[in-house]
Parts: C-alpha cells; structure tokens; sequence
C-alpha cells in the first residue's frame, strides 16, 4: 500500500511542476501580448488625434478658391490592420 502512496505523491508532484512550469510560460505570453496590444492603441490613439486635428484646418476646394472643413465621420469607424 505505502509504495502506490509515494508513487502517487511522486507522479502528483512532478504534475504540480509541469503545471507550474506551463502557467509561468503561460504568463509570460500573456504579458508580452498585452504589451502589444497597448502599444497598437497608444499608435490608433495617435491616428485619430491627428485625423481629427486634421479636420479642422480649412482646405483649399479643388474647384473654387473658396475654403473648407473636411467633415467625414469616418473617422468614428476607423480600422487599423492586426499584424
């Protein structure tokens, strides 16, 4: 009976590693991803601000002297491409 017992702690253990072991590498993608992931807002942020201050400076129309604001709202729907 004792040698199934220490078998069974032996193989409990060695499960415990390999667990702790996957949940530390686990961890480490996780943080690299979330790295990533606030990196590609602060640059989408960056597009925006300088999209929508854009906006506001007058442009010369194509077909007249006269000037103009540029008013689209596509700017609320803008997409950047996932690497």
């Amino acid at each position: 009976m004792a040698p199934l017992i220490l078998q069974s702690a032996r193989s409990a253990r060695a499960e415990s590693r390999r667990l702790r072991s996957d949940l530390a590498g686990l961890r480490l993608t996780l943080r690299s991803n979330a790295q990533v992931a606030a990196a590609r807002m602060a640059t989408a942020t960056e597009v925006v601000a300088v999209a929508r201050a854009r906006r506001s400076i007058p442009v010369a129309s194509p077909w007249s002297g006269l000037h103009w604001l540029l008013e689209h709202d596509s700017l609320e729907r803008i997409l950047l491409p996932l690497d």
